[in-house]
Formats: C-alpha cells, sequence, structure tokens
C-alpha cells in the first residue's frame, strides 16, 4: 500500500509507509473495538492518512490538494487527536466522536455509520448535530 501511494503522489516510500503507520496509530484511540471490520477500517483510515499528508507533501512543493481533501493537521491537531481529547476530556462520547469521524472524514452514509454505532434509525443527522455543536464548544473553550 505504501509503495502504490509514494508511486500516485511522487513522494518517498518510506514517508508513505510512516505516514500510514502514524494514521493507524492516531486511529487507535478513536475507535470503538466493536466496530464491524475492524482491521479494514483502520485499514481506510490509516490510507486515508497517508494519502492526506501525500497531498499535503506535493501541495507545500507547488501542487494543489485535490478537492475535499482532508487536511492533515488543523490548528488544534490532527482530526484525530482532536476529537480522542474531546472524548477524554468528556465533551463526546467515544460514538459521537466515531459518527463525526466515520462520516466527516471517512465519507461513509450517516444512517448507515449511526446504525452501526447503535443509534436508532433516523436519529443520526440530530445526533451529529448535537455532536457537532459539543465540538465547537470544545474548540472554544481557552483551556483545551
Amino acid at each position: 500500500m505504501a509503495r502504490k501511494i509514494a508511486d500516485e503522489h511522487g513522494i518517498e516510500p518510506d514517508d508513505a509507509e510512516g505516514d500510514l503507520l502514524v494514521g493507524f496509530l492516531e486511529a487507535l484511540p478513536v475507535t470503538d473495538p466493536g466496530t464491524p471490520r475492524l482491521a479494514a477500517h483502520l485499514k481506510r483510515v490509516a490510507r486515508s492518512r497517508a494519502v492526506a499528508s501525500a497531498a499535503s507533501r506535493v501541495g507545500r512543493e507547488g501542487g494543489s490538494l485535490p478537492a475535499g481533501q482532508v487536511p492533515v493537521t488543523r490548528s488544534g491537531g490532527h482530526v484525530d487527536l482532536v476529537l480522542a481529547d474531546s472524548v477524554a476530556r468528556h465533551f463526546l462520547t467515544r460514538a459521537e466522536a466515531e459518527l463525526i469521524a466515520r462520516t466527516r472524514i471517512e465519507g461513509l452514509e450517516l444512517p448507515s455509520a449511526a446504525h452501526s454505532l447503535g443509534f436508532l434509525a433516523g436519529e443520526g443527522a440530530a445526533a451529529r448535530m448535537h455532536a457537532e455543536r459539543k465540538l465547537r464548544e470544545y474548540f472554544n473553550r481557552a483551556d483545551r
């Protein structure tokens, strides 16, 4: 997988391999161990992180980021780390953080992501909106 990402984005294979590992490690604290197809989920998150990082490297070297690309870092840190910290500080539940991650970062369909996390049918949109409001409160705290 690292070689393919490196070839597609014109980066060193070692960089792609490192980014895959970082993506995997970042996903661990915010992923529910009961997630269906856990290995595939972790692989998908790691690949997404590596691709975003590769695109970011290319962007810094004069290229442009693909439309809709998830940024590797934000002012508060990598999005997975921000979600993990918001769970650790009791702003979000694990399910809320995972709902945001699966639908906003990974691009999964809201109804299926919500169902797999135990939300009742039709609750997904309201649950995500509520979680995102709590996440904005977390961002606005001075002590984070």
